[in-house]
């Protein structure tokens, strides 16, 4: 059972977080809201066994239980499939290069939720029905500043956490690595890209990739 929602009611909002999809910054800037959450400081996210993630794990609950708040105001924050299945292999295979063709074959085969929630199709993970969710952010549409504004929160820090981002400079992938990965996402994640209407052209890393 995946626990991805995070509720505030002194702020009355539901944020079902998806991984990958700057789930991290989002948490750090909403975590003072949360009830049971002791704040964590930014230097202390992106580190091993991050105290932040230890905290959040304390207070999500259920995506199921996301019907039992039709009094607050429900969001989910989704990202282009290329860039976070992207991210997800610069951030924990990129180390290891032999890896790129196993990764390939996991998300073909292999993402069932219990081992690889990072990497399920954002549609699986979410209720069926656009009416379970008052909001759908995409990530590449300033969703943080929109999100600010419209839950009237304090203004988020300059801060985002993207270990990713900053690993695709050191290990640039090869043009046929592009490919199968490009080919795999429009196998896999058609979902995705039809339900949020993403294209390879959105994409951040193909664009800084020169892959498109």
């Amino acid at each position: 059972m995946l626990r991805q929602l995070l509720v505030s009611n002194e702020k009355n909002f539901v944020y079902h977080f998806i991984p990958r999809a700057g789930a991290s910054s989002l948490k750090y800037h909403l975590q003072k809201y949360l009830e049971g959450v002791v704040p964590v400081h930014k230097d202390d996210v992106e580190v091993h066994d991050s105290p932040l993630h230890k905290e959040i794990r304390k207070v999500a609950r259920p995506v199921v239980d996301l019907p039992n708040y039709p009094n607050h105001f429900k969001f989910v924050v989704v990202r282009n499939p290329y860039d976070r299945i992207i991210s997800y292999y610069y951030e924990y295979i990129a180390e290891d290069f032999d890896k790129f063709l196993e990764y390939i074959d996991v998300l073909r085969h292999d993402w069932q939720p219990k081992k690889h929630d990072h990497i399920i199709p954002i549609r699986y993970m979410m209720l069926s029905g656009a009416s379970y969710y008052d909001r759908i952010y995409r990530l590449e549409d300033n969703a943080f500043e929109m999100i600010q504004t419209e839950l009237n929160l304090d203004p988020f820090e300059d801060v985002r956490f993207s270990v990713s981002s900053r690993l695709g400079e050191q290990h640039p992938l090869t043009e046929t690595q592009m490919k199968n990965l490009c080919d795999l996402v429009e196998e896999v994640y058609d979902i995705d890209l039809l339900t949020f209407n993403y294209t390879r052209e959105d994409s951040n890393y193909l664009r800084r990739m020169h892959y498109v």
